[in-house]
């Protein structure tokens, strides 16, 4: 079964110093598995653990891009 999800983010950026026109870019980006997380994940030394990070530390760790709007 696939569930759908939906977030909002509101952003409230002060134009009024800029020059006109003003344009701006949103980009949606996914990592599978932060940074952050994988540093507390390896607290736990098990060997299971320390076989994951060796995948992790091994792997392309740049973002993907699922959407953008110009």
């Amino acid at each position: 079964m696939i569930t759908s999800e939906t977030n909002s983010v509101t952003y409230q950026i002060d134009v009024s110093n800029a020059q006109l026109p003003v344009h701006f870019t949103a980009r949606l980006l996914y990592q599978q598995v932060g940074h952050r997380f994988m540093e507390d994940l390896r607290q736990d030394a098990t060997p299971q653990v320390k076989r994951f990070a060796g995948y992790y530390d091994a792997a392309d760790k740049t973002p993907v891009e699922i959407a953008a709007i110009p």
